[in-house]
């Protein structure tokens, strides 16, 4: 790190992620609904101007790069801290899946394709919870779970970190030179698969691969490398990093295409406007910092909120009820279910893993 100088471990990342759980909850629900109300719509504007996975990837690069320095002498220790802080949780939000598809399977489509299903099953264990059999899609919108797509390219990242960590303590007067080779890299990736058709294979497989979001996770990377010299002009300055964000967002967004829900870098005006939301959101990271520990105490239930989330919304689908009246009580829902995740099973395991 620049100047020796490392970020607060007082700072409100915690609610930040939290914060993007929701977003993503609200974005299933509500991306493509008009509103008859222009205030309403205008919120749902707002909401939408800050989302939520790429947020979580951002926030990511630059915490688990952190957290990688801090033990790069641990490679164990960290592949343990980041295998238990994923799979518990995922494992058992499978087992709720599996409980759930069972349950409205009227048709035994599963059973007459237990020979998938248990592929499918071995896929959610482990790094592949992207794909879905046809024989699935009967459920909800067409997958059990379809938001675990980023499990897949988060932990992709994770296997990542301590390659470029040890590439940049090897070349160390090279190190701005090799983030702009990812940043690069990652925009000319985004450039050339754009140009598959979304059924071919190769697309889909670009789509969670860690290429397709490494632009992300490298902005973290960035500002927390060189956080000695870019501290003095984030911190403290919540207001007004996000204060110009709103405005040249919706300044901007009917003239050129800077949809952040969409996660192609296929401009320079997105780029600059991902950029610019990496700054607002680190500058809430570390402005009034106590907010996070005053309002949550600690407990973190943004894993289980998005694990769970889609599943949810998927049941009152098939149910034929209507997500869009409902989404409060999917919200409550969603949020009982991480809560339960985070005091059952995650909270235990890092506290046993910890000590």
């Amino acid at each position: 790190m620049e100047n020796n100088i490392s970020p607060s471990i007082h700072n409100n990342f915690d609610l930040i992620r939290l914060l993007a759980a929701i977003q993503v909850v609200f974005r299933h629900t509500f991306y493509k609904y008009d509103f008859q109300s222009e205030i309403l719509n205008f919120i749902k504007e707002l909401i939408l101007a800050f989302p939520g996975v790429p947020i979580f990837f951002m926030v990511s690069g630059f915490l688990i790069y952190w957290s990688f320095d801090r033990n790069s002498k641990n490679v164990k220790k960290y592949a343990k801290n980041r295998f238990f802080r994923i799979y518990p949780a995922l494992w058992f939000c499978l087992f709720v899946t599996i409980t759930v598809l069972w349950i409205h399977d009227k048709n035994h489509t599963i059973y007459s394709n237990f020979g998938i299903f248990l592929t499918w099953i071995l896929g959610q264990l482990s790094i592949i919870q992207f794909w879905t059999p046809e024989f699935l899609k009967f459920f909800g919108e067409g997958s059990p779970n379809a938001s675990l797509w980023s499990i897949c390219v988060e932990l992709q990242f994770y296997f990542f970190v301590p390659f470029l960590f040890f590439l940049v303590r090897k070349y160390k007067n090279y190190k701005f030179f090799i983030f702009f080779m990812f940043f690069t890299s990652s925009i000319i990736f985004n450039h050339w698969i754009s140009h598959f058709d979304k059924n071919f294979l190769i697309y889909k497989l670009g789509f969670v691969s860690l290429s397709q979001y490494l632009f992300y996770f490298m902005l973290g990377i960035f500002f927390y490398n060189y956080w000695g010299t870019i501290r003095r002009f984030i911190e403290q300055k919540c207001i007004i990093w996000t204060s110009l964000f709103i405005f040249l967002y919706f300044l901007c967004k009917n003239h050129i295409d800077i949809d952040l829900n969409n996660y192609y870098l296929h401009s320079f005006y997105k780029i600059a406007f991902i950029i610019l939301l990496n700054i607002s959101i680190l500058s809430f990271a570390f402005s009034q910092n106590n907010i996070s520990h005053i309002l949550l105490r600690g407990q973190d239930i943004s894993y289980g909120i998005y694990i769970y989330h889609m599943l949810i919304i998927n049941i009152f689908i098939q149910n034929s009820l209507s997500i869009h009246n409902n989404f409060v009580i999917i919200l409550l829902i969603t949020i009982i279910a991480a809560s339960l995740s985070w005091f059952i099973i995650e909270k235990p395991i890092l506290k046993r893993i910890r000590k």
